[in-house]
């Protein structure tokens, strides 16, 4: 039985993860700093801190075939200087002694704010420039596991994930403060002017491709994760509200643009079809 080690299993995409992949044939590993309940006889907890320097971190992750490394520290503040000050470096250590002592298969996050301020269709080749701290980090560790490349064999999968909405967010995003406003029974929910570009994908979708990937053993590289629609967000936000069943008024304005944002996101979806039909 194939062997699928999880960090950040208790985070947003994390535990929705963890639901689909147990109904795979797949004993998987879940490490974490906090205990996890286990209830399936399939999972094992494994109490891991990236704090901590393991002699092995292979070994300690209980050696698996497959790493899905989705834990980040830092998160939300994502323009602190802390993600390229201290996490980069913790993420680094750990990845890099898993992969020197046998990892031959890796699946990491990374975010579309890796592009920067690069309007339009955003395309895997683009030569980017992050212009926060944890989009910066994010890609000087893809720039460290490209050079552990050329001198250990094992396959890298770069999900550079775009907007993500669904239930149980742990963190604070436009859908999860949307649904608190239905939930208040507010009259309007306010928010920025509305017309920006986004390119959201829902966490059942963004699970599936994960789960594919998983499956593949293919050094795929960097890959978006996006839907690749182009949509404004007000109109977004509008079809979230319908299929809420709510009443609730958009308040455009009310909020300023995000400085670290384009204004227009649209993720190119050519490399993720050709793996999505090819599967």
């Amino acid at each position: 039985m194939k062997v699928v080690s999880i960090t950040g299993p208790t985070g947003f995409i994390g535990s929705h993860l963890l639901k689909e992949i147990n109904k795979e044939n797949f004993k998987i590993n879940l490490l974490s700093r906090k205990k996890i309940k286990i209830n399936n006889k399939k999972n094992t907890y494994i109490s891991f801190d990236l704090d901590n320097k393991y002699n092995n971190c292979f070994k300690k992750i209980g050696s698996p075939n497959v790493l899905i490394h989705l834990a980040w520290g830092g998160i939300p503040n994502y323009t602190s200087k802390y993600h390229l000050k201290e996490e980069l470096k913790k993420q680094y250590i750990f990845l890099s002694s898993c992969i020197k002592n046998g990892l031959k298969n890796l699946i990491i996050t990374g975010t579309c704010l890796e592009y920067g301020h690069i309007n339009g269709r955003l395309k895997e080749s683009m030569l980017v420039k992050p212009k926060i701290a944890y989009a910066k980090a994010k890609y000087k560790l893809y720039n460290k596991l490209i050079k552990l490349k050329k001198k250990y064999n094992f396959n890298l999968v770069w999900a550079r994930v775009f907007y993500v909405y669904g239930e149980n967010s742990t963190h604070k995003t436009i859908y999860s403060e949307l649904k608190e406003a239905i939930n208040n029974n507010q009259k309007f929910f306010n928010m920025s002017p509305g017309d920006q570009i986004r390119d959201y994908i829902h966490i059942s979708e963004l699970i599936k491709i994960l789960i594919l990937f998983t499956k593949l053993h293919k050094d795929i590289g960097i890959i978006n994760i996006c839907s690749g629609k182009k949509l404004m967000l007000k109109n977004i936000v509008k079809d979230w509200i319908k299929k809420n069943k709510s009443l609730i008024k958009i308040n455009t304005g009310y909020y300023k643009y995000n400085s670290y944002e384009p204004k227009n996101i649209i993720g190119s979806t050519r490399k993720l079809n050709y793996f999505l039909k090819n599967k």
